[in-house]
């Protein structure tokens, strides 16, 4: 185009230019092409980085609300009925559950963004809902059947978008971890959710080969098999 408008403007006596002008001109061109070409693959390494950091931040939150105890060390020595009953708002394990799932919600908006499923967003979306229905202390009769509802409208919608059989591995598991987020912080039955859910995800890990998360999410998975087996033992012992 460069070189049409060159010679136009010499047929018309505008412009005088030689051959010489003409090759610096064609090699400036070339040259700003090349430089705008690494500044957007730059630009789009720097993007890919931050969204994983984004998502790695956000499943080391995660796992870190496993590691948390429940409840405060004051409070471990009253019963089970009585801690059962305490508002779940008031756990640091809940509020970190809550922003882990947030952070892995911007993490599959970014993901989205930069030519990702949005399948993933409507997931992270559907365990934001359970930590909603969590901190606000919905009752499980509610919750538990809205979600695993839920749950199985996801699993046909991706067979219907044809995202994999692998990906029913994933949705299983965010299903039992929104169920676990739902259950009172207390039970052996949160516990017992978060664990399938943690080991169901760390299984699609493996098959996608994502090795950072499948770690995460063993280790999430361990804490949450911990849990469970302390709060099985402390009901023996009540």
């Amino acid at each position: 185009m460069i070189e049409e408008m060159a010679f136009s403007f010499v047929a018309h006596g505008v412009v005088k230019w030689d051959h010489t002008q003409l090759k610096k001109l064609t090699c400036v061109r070339s040259h700003k092409k090349i430089m705008i070409h690494i500044h957007v693959s730059s630009f789009l390494n720097i993007n890919m980085d931050i969204i994983f950091l984004v998502g790695l931040l956000g499943s080391l939150v995660l796992v870190l609300g496993a590691a948390w105890p429940a409840t405060r060390p004051q409070l471990r020595k009253i019963s089970a009925k009585k801690l059962a009953r305490l508002h779940p708002a008031h756990s640091i394990k809940n509020w970190l559950f809550a922003l882990g799932g947030y952070m892995m919600l911007a993490y599959s908006i970014l993901g989205y963004l930069n030519d990702g499923s949005v399948f993933f967003i409507f997931m992270q979306a559907f365990i934001g809902v359970s930590s909603i229905m969590m901190l606000l202390n919905t009752r499980s009769k509610i919750s538990v059947p809205i979600l695993t509802a839920t749950g199985l409208a996801m699993i046909i919608w991706s067979l219907s978008l044809f995202e994999g059989y692998n990906t029913i591995f994933f949705i299983l598991g965010l299903t039992g971890i929104a169920i676990g987020y739902a259950l009172k912080t207390e039970s052996a039955a949160r516990q017992a959710a978060l664990l399938a859910g943690s080991i169901l995800i760390a299984a699609f890990s493996f098959i996608e080969a994502s090795w950072i998360f499948f770690w995460l999410n063993a280790f999430f998975g361990l804490f949450s098999g911990y849990y469970m087996v302390k709060n099985l033992l402390r009901k023996k012992v009540a």
